[in-house]
């Protein structure tokens, strides 16, 4: 059984292949960013710090740690296009 997103990004792969939706492109980027704003959004809205702090001072290393090195290849990735 295949879940109806994966046909839907089927269909919209192919459509977009075919050059149809080139005209629409500007429209599903800002509905795709804010698909993935609403996401990160519901994510924070979900954490519970008090839960955070009990687990340890290794895990809150380890977030920072992640955070910083996916900041450094972002800004890395990024950098030969801001010139």
């Amino acid at each position: 059984l295949v879940p109806s997103f994966l046909w839907l990004f089927v269909a919209l792969a192919m459509l977009n292949s075919l050059g149809w939706l080139r005209p629409f492109q500007d429209q599903l980027g800002q509905g795709s960013r804010a698909c993935l704003m609403l996401g990160v959004a519901g994510l924070g809205m979900k954490t519970s710090f008090p839960h955070l702090a009990s687990a340890g001072w290794r895990l809150l290393v380890l977030m920072l740690g992640t955070s910083l090195w996916l900041a450094a290849v972002s800004l890395l990735a990024t950098w030969p296009l801001q010139r």
